[in-house]
């Protein structure tokens, strides 16, 4: 690396090899040899790369982040959380003196801008067998040096974005070898840019070149923000064959090109495709006469596998305009509907229904299940990115130590899921201040007696009001689906809860925003951004405030389609007493239909199968001696505790104060056990997700991301957490051991 320079001007060709400069960087300086219209500039080598590398110790810190679990194995989640810590961790070291040097002389040999682009040129980048566009940084309009700076850590941090990570492991490429170049450019903005092709690459228009307009700046287009207009173009004569135009454009809008702009960049796309000697996707700003060529590469179409998600990956990164449409959407549209056909769903009598009625209630509510779990999918997880975006966001700009205190931010706004545990307190509280009721709910608890719940409750004093108010929390909170069960028909389970947390300090104050932490903010931003952070602020508090509820409201629609499910067993003649969850119950829809619209004696009774507990009691795993697992640090602190493994609906109701909660990952629906706990283990991981979010709001340790989780532990097992380093030890500790066979005195 000693061999290769720091910094190298675009127009020395011989110097911008691609295994310097990358290929993005060598397209451009040998566009400039054969004197097309390029922004002049330099780049920053992948020498200055490793070397900020070496100097900031980031190499190590790059090693822990994907040396906690195989690549192949991380979740989406956990990757965007690696790449969050990584891009902080740059933007707060400093640059090489050497490389900040050479930067500030070559931006001194031009005297004519006073904007510049900062773009990636990550060797591998934009070759013939990948391309990663989109992926990597850009940033446009930087103007001091300090910015510029900024800048180059941000494209270098981007390097191990969540996307480029994905990316990386899609084409079985070894992150770990990778490194980035960095183009800078005078900055160069017309009225219009674009993007054109040479060759459709979608493969649906032979012979056919694709090019799409925005007004201002292409990046613009590149990451989603602007939807422009498209033309497909007849090569070589430039016959339009289709024109699609802009959802968001009027008839007068600047990005039309006229069909003399249409013409000049198919004639340029076609040099350079034969120059390039392969067919290019050009990046450009500006009309006929002053058109600029700010990048070209070759076309490269991944074919999709079977089950390869990376497409629906990048689309949970929309940009701030559509995710402002995807917010309006979600809040003033899709989850008021949702909540009421929750409510509309669940008050509809199904007994009082013929067979043929609720052969047509059943199919509704499949249908409804359907089209709100692809909702989820499509719009409901997309927006979950507002509280993502915001904070990127706050990290670039306020640079603080912990790169979770965005999330300070977002606190205090009203969900479903903390409505509900206040009612669930204020029930405990009921109990505390009636022993006669406390000892008959535990004594009902013991019997597993919930058919004499009305009966004996309402004949002690405040039975009653406390019974309305059990049927109320009933039907508003526990009328949804978890591990197949409905929660609502366990309100035993229920009771064992509200036992429980009548046993913590009852707290139900709603915990204010941090507003001196919120003028820091908005102190900290330039003018010119204030009013975008206001906007991705209140977007990542819509965002954070539906993260639980769409969950919630989601598990209404399938707990009432379950409804209509037993209603129809118990017509056909199956004894459903058991209430053991059914395997597959979208599967026994039809046929169940088709049997309630025939005659009693010609009715051909669906199979059905039950979903039973085959867990053993003693696992050979057990034994003596603590195993360390290693997963994600979610939340600190120390903590030891029995373990308590959730894994179904009756499992909810054994939890048991100060027990370390273990399960593949805290739902919505179970968030009520988290007061309860001494810690969290998780088999999924993120610390966004909602155990780590609950833990750090109520200050308990959390590790998630260990896969195995699950397998390793039996309830009862003795159970260190260590939220700082993101250790679980199962069994005696050591240093356990060691203190219990120390001699006396």
């Amino acid at each position: 690396m000693d061999s290769t320079p720091i910094v190298v001007d675009l127009s020395s060709s011989h110097q911008c090899k691609a295994s310097w400069v990358g290929a993005k960087a060598a397209a451009v300086a040998h566009l400039i040899r054969h004197k097309y219209p390029v922004p002049f500039g330099f780049c920053l080598t992948v020498a200055a790369y490793e070397l900020f590398l070496k100097q900031n110790q980031l190499d190590e810190l790059i090693a822990i982040e994907l040396g906690r679990k195989n690549l192949v194995d991380m979740r989406w989640e956990e990757l965007w959380d690696s790449a969050l810590r990584i891009r902080l961790a740059f933007q707060n070291s400093p640059v090489p003196e050497e490389v900040s040097n050479g930067i500030f002389e070559a931006m001194r040999a031009y005297d004519r801008t006073s904007q510049w682009a900062i773009r990636s040129s990550a060797p591998g980048e934009d070759s013939k067998g990948s391309s990663f566009a989109g992926l990597h940084e850009t940033i446009l309009g930087v103007s001091s040096e300090d910015e510029v700076l900024n800048a180059v850590k941000k494209v270098w941090a981007s390097l191990w974005s969540d996307s480029a990570l994905l990316y990386r492991q899609e084409l079985s490429l070894d992150p770990r070898t990778s490194q980035m170049a960095v183009l800078i450019q005078a900055m160069c903005l017309e009225d219009v840019s674009g993007v054109a092709f040479s060759e459709d690459p979608r493969g649906r228009y032979l012979s056919c070149a694709i090019i799409e307009a925005v007004r201002g700046a292409c990046a613009q287009l590149v990451d989603g923000a602007l939807d422009p207009n498209r033309w497909i173009l007849k090569k070589p004569n430039g016959e339009i064959i289709h024109f699609q135009q802009s959802s968001e454009q009027d008839t007068h809008d600047d990005r039309s090109l006229n069909h003399h702009d249409l013409i000049h960049l198919l004639n340029i796309i076609m040099e350079l495709e034969g120059l390039m000697g392969c067919p290019q996707d050009l990046e450009w700003t500006g009309r006929k006469d002053s058109l600029t060529i700010l990048q070209s590469r070759p076309i490269t179409t991944l074919e999709s596998k079977p089950g390869d998600k990376r497409p629906w990956y990048l689309s949970l990164k929309p940009g701030d305009e559509t995710l402002s449409k995807l917010a309006d959407e979600v809040v003033n549209d899709l989850i008021p509907r949702l909540r009421d056909e929750g409510e509309q769903l669940a008050c509809e009598d199904l007994q009082g229904l013929d067979d043929h009625e609720l052969s047509k209630a059943l199919a509704k509510r499949s249908q409804k299940n359907q089209f709100w779990k692809q909702v989820y999918y499509d719009k409901f997880i997309p927006f979950a990115h507002g509280v993502r975006r915001f904070g990127v966001f706050y990290n670039d700009h306020l640079s603080p130590k912990d790169p979770y205190e965005f999330l300070e931010l977002l606190k205090g706004e009203s969900m479903i899921a903390l409505n509900r545990n206040k009612s669930l307190a204020e029930l405990a509280n009921q109990l505390n201040l009636s022993r006669p009721l406390c000892e008959e709910v535990i004594n009902l608890v013991n019997k597993k007696s919930d058919h004499k719940l009305e009966s004996t409750l309402k004949e002690i004093p405040g039975g009653e009001k406390f019974l309305r108010d059990f049927k109320s929390y009933l039907a508003q909170y526990m009328d949804v689906i978890y591990a197949g069960e409905s929660l609502k028909s366990k309100p035993i389970n229920v009771l064992k809860t509200i036992l429980e947390h009548r046993l913590l300090k009852s707290d139900t104050t709603d915990k204010p925003l941090n507003r001196s932490l919120e003028e820091h903010f908005f102190c900290a931003l330039p003018a010119e951004q204030k009013s975008l952070g206001q906007t991705l602020l209140g977007l990542a508090r819509q965002s954070w405030r539906l993260r639980d509820d769409d969950n919630l409201l989601v598990g209404r629609i399938e707990s009432q389609l379950q409804r209509a499910i037993k209603e129809s067993l118990v017509r056909l003649g199956v004894d459903c007493s058991a209430d053991l969850p059914l395997k597959e119950p979208e599967s026994l829809v039809t046929p169940m239909m088709k049997a309630l619209g025939v005659a009693p004696e010609e009715r051909e009774v669906p199979q059905v199968s039950w979903v039973t507990d085959t867990r053993t009691g003693d696992p050979k795993h057990h034994q003596q001696i603590g195993r360390q697992l290693t997963g994600q640090p979610a939340a600190a602190g120390l903590a030891k505790g029995s373990a308590r493994l959730i894994e179904s609906a009756d499992d909810l109701g054994e939890f048991r104060v100060g027990e370390v909660l273990i399960c593949d990952a805290i739902q919505p629906m179970m968030t009520q056990l988290v007061p309860l706990a001494s810690a969290i283990v998780e088999r999924r991981g993120g610390m966004l997700i909602h155990g780590a979010i609950i833990a750090r709001e109520l200050g308990l340790p959390c590790v998630n991301g260990i896969s195995d989780i699950m397998s390793q532990v039996k309830n009862g097992d003795s159970v260190s957490v260590d939220g700082y380093l993101g250790i679980v030890t199962i069994g005696s500790a050591e240093f356990d051991l060691e203190w219990a066979n120390a001699e006396p005195g």
